[in-house]
């Protein structure tokens, strides 16, 4: 009996002693282009792969394939992750000191990893955690690399926003277009007119015309002229301001304009500027300034 206790506690012991040995151990592997590891994984202990990345098979930039050659060792991935866990199963009717071998392919990153396994009852090799990191200047790139890719994602969905902001501004202004062609305008004379005399004497025509009102646009119709027989004028911008009739102080109003680039000698062109009837408040001024190559011409009513 004391002899069979003996036996007894010194297997107790032994287990209590090799169990102690099997502490979680982390590797810390630096990531070469085609990187080595040899690994020992004892029965249902498993060792987790951790990568200074996001494993996925989809990613352009970083794609993930695994393949474990021998299927003893049992892989365990959840999606968006950074790792990924191989463990051994001893396989039934096998010796408990039976040694399985395996290998496993890792690509990731253009990083090519080979992994060879080793499964048995030895703890004394084994690491719990196999970190892999990058060099400073791998790690640098993969960051630029990271940048560049979010930028070109970014000007992609901005160009097709753009693309479909516009598509959207057609199709308003074709319907905006019907609605003005079923609408009756009412008009507002003004016939005022700004004058720019040139050096040789000659006169640069802005003449103020009338004001075509279409709910929810009002259209001021204006005529540039050169009275010059030798000097046209080159149109640039024009402007359209509400005045302050006290402070005389000028408020811009956000129009759009069809404007004629140029003027020949002793001619005249039509133009038009479209503001808002909500942006102008009637008891306020309004002027008009246009900006030519030979000046600046105004007209206030």
């Amino acid at each position: 009996m004391r002899r069979l206790l003996a036996i007894t506690g010194f297997i107790l012991g032994s287990v209590v002693a090799t169990t102690a040995t099997a502490e979680p151990r982390t590797l810390t592997v630096e990531l070469k282009k085609h990187t080595l590891v040899t690994l020992t994984i004892p029965y249902d202990m498993g060792t987790r792969f951790t990568f200074p990345f996001i494993l996925d098979e989809q990613s352009d930039y970083v794609p993930f394939t695994l393949n474990t050659t021998n299927p003893l060792f049992v892989e365990n991935r959840a999606p968006a992750r950074n790792y990924f866990v191989l463990t051994p199963r001893l396989p039934q009717n096998a010796k408990a000191n039976a040694n399985y071998l395996g290998n496993s392919f890792i690509t990731v990153a253009g990083y090519e990893i080979t992994i060879e396994l080793k499964a048995n009852n030895d703890y004394a090799h084994h690491y719990s955690d196999v970190i892999f990191k990058l060099g400073p200047e791998d790690r640098e790139t993969l960051i630029q690399k990271a940048v560049a890719q979010r930028t070109e994602q970014l000007e992609q969905t901005y160009a097709k926003k753009l693309a479909d902001l516009d598509h959207l501004a057609d199709q308003k202004s074709i319907a905006r277009v019907g609605r003005l062609a079923l609408t009756s305008p009412s008009h507002t004379r003004i016939k005022e007119e700004g004058k720019l005399k040139l050096p040789n004497g000659d006169n640069i025509i802005l003449y103020v015309d009338q004001a075509i009102h279409y709910d929810p646009y009002t259209i001021f119709a204006f005529d540039i002229g050169s009275e010059s027989s030798s000097q046209g004028v080159s149109i640039i911008d024009a402007k359209l301001f509400a005045v302050d009739p006290d402070t005389k102080r000028e408020r811009p109003i956000d129009a759009g304009k069809d404007l004629p680039p140029h003027v020949e000698p002793r001619s005249e062109h039509h133009a038009a500027i479209t503001a808002l009837s909500a942006n102008l408040d009637p008891k306020e001024l309004l002027m008009l300034r246009v900006l030519t190559d030979k000046g600046t011409l105004e007209a206030v009513w």
